[in-house]
């Protein structure tokens, strides 16, 4: 089961699959059937360009899920990562994942502030 953030208005909201063409529903049916499980985050917009989406996930599928780096470490890459371009969303999806994988919650809270 996915979790969905809920943001209080999105600026753009998921594609109805019945208005979708038949490469936005290959791209979105691949998504949904890889690690990730659905179109959520950044792939709502990106499935505007499907093709851009599904070699745009892959490499992120590559990093995260295949990286020869402990799920640890990974995670906490993408916390500094997300931190240091101010993206919300992915900080939201990946401090319980660094903290599920190991990261100790201390030191994710001190990612969260900001350089001085």
């Amino acid at each position: 089961m996915s979790t969905q953030i809920a943001f209080p208005k999105d600026r753009m909201p998921p594609l109805d699959p019945a208005r979708m063409s038949e490469v936005q529903k290959r791209a979105a049916d691949e998504l949904a059937a890889g690690p990730r499980g659905g179109v959520k985050g950044p792939f709502i917009p990106l499935l505007r360009a499907p093709e851009l989406m599904d070699r745009l996930q892959k490499v992120g599928e590559y990093l995260r899920f295949k990286s020869s780096l402990e799920p640890r470490i990974s995670e906490f890459l993408m916390l500094i990562v997300s931190r240091d371009w101010t993206q919300q969303f992915e900080w939201l999806v990946h401090v319980p994942l660094a903290v599920k994988a190991g990261l100790m919650q201390r030191v994710a809270k001190d990612a969260a502030k900001p350089a001085t």
